[in-house]
């Protein structure tokens, strides 16, 4: 009613391959006919501002795409060598009408015409290596290739920070040298079932147990069947790797301790695990006492790396805060 029929957009199918999954429903306004001039005077300054952003960007998706004219120009010197010049204008507005962009001016060429060059610069440029990898990128590489779907994408990149595979330089994923050593391990020992490929079948065994179509038990039977022959493999062909020693022995079993890297950091373990698991609990500095079992209040850290504070007595004693304030 406002733009025009010409500004009617057609239904977009943005699925890539038959194993992408869409993501939750993203933010939408209730009532289209609601847009931000209409409801201004009811919103707050902010929140108006929010609302603008969402209105604009749903009506956009069901509008009509922008049309451009791009003007190719191609000039040669003596040498014969060609220089290009283009210019993009618009042609239909379509969605963007919703927010109208200043246009370039574009400087008018006829054949023949001689051009003065005023400047140019003359840069050198090398084959680069192929980008590391960002969370957009990585995001991108797995919907792509059928692998997680978008309520695991942020688990799998936590697990990579978490267990320290690798470190975060300018937004870029660096391996580290643990993650270097597990990817290798696994490519040696786990290439059968370490690989896009069987992770995509995998993934798509596991909607058709969800819709009935395959028996869960048979499934997961044939996984354990091939992978516990693997693990078994592992295990007999794996090198044995010299742990650090402590210089302490163990008061369980009198074996050595040794450093080991955990999920959270460095630890002191028995070497006899797993006949032996004997773990040295880190000293902590004492924050309060607890109210319930006068043991002492400590801080600690969940999988996710989020601090709160609890009694160093647990599972015995389970209180705990979020904040250090709210202790008694």
């Amino acid at each position: 009613e406002k733009f025009g029929e010409k500004y009617i957009g057609v239904e977009k199918k943005t699925k890539k391959n038959k194993n992408s999954q869409d993501g939750h429903e993203a933010i939408r306004p209730t009532k289209i006919i609601f847009s931000h001039e209409f409801i201004s005077s009811y919103l707050t300054k902010e929140h108006l501002k929010v609302y603008e952003i969402v209105w604009k960007h749903t009506i956009a998706s069901l509008m009509s795409p922008a049309q451009f004219k791009i003007k190719n120009y191609q000039f040669m010197n003596k040498s014969e060598i060609k220089f290009k010049y283009s210019h993009t204008s618009l042609k239909f507005d379509g969605f963007k009408i919703l927010e109208p962009v200043e246009q370039e001016q574009e400087i008018k060429y006829k054949l023949y015409d001689i051009v003065e060059i005023k400047e140019y610069k003359i840069t050198q440029h090398f084959t680069q290596p192929k980008s590391r990898y960002t969370e957009a990128k990585l995001i991108k590489d797995l919907e792509e290739n059928g692998v997680g779907r978008p309520s695991t994408y942020s688990n799998i990149i936590d697990t990579l920070k978490n267990r320290a595979y690798v470190d975060i330089e300018e937004k870029k994923f660096i391996p580290t040298k643990i993650g270097i050593k597990v990817t290798k391990t696994l490519e040696e020992y786990f290439s059968n079932i370490i690989n896009i490929e069987y992770t995509s079948k995998m993934e798509t065994k596991l909607d058709l147990i969800s819709i009935g179509e395959e028996q869960q038990n048979k499934v997961l039977n044939d996984f354990y069947i091939e992978f516990t022959k693997l693990v078994d493999n592992a295990i007999e062909q794996l090198p044995e790797e010299a742990l650090e020693k402590t210089g302490n022995k163990c008061p369980t079993c009198e074996g050595d301790l040794v450093y080991r890297n955990g999920k959270f950091g460095k630890f002191e373990a028995c070497n006899n695990f797993p006949k032996c698991r004997y773990i040295t609990k880190q000293p902590q500095d004492k924050i309060a006492i607890c109210p319930k079992c006068q043991g002492d209040i400590v801080k600690k850290i969940t999988r996710r790396k989020k601090v709160f504070f609890g009694c160093s007595n647990y599972p015995k004693c389970d209180y705990a805060k979020w904040n250090e304030n709210d202790l008694k």
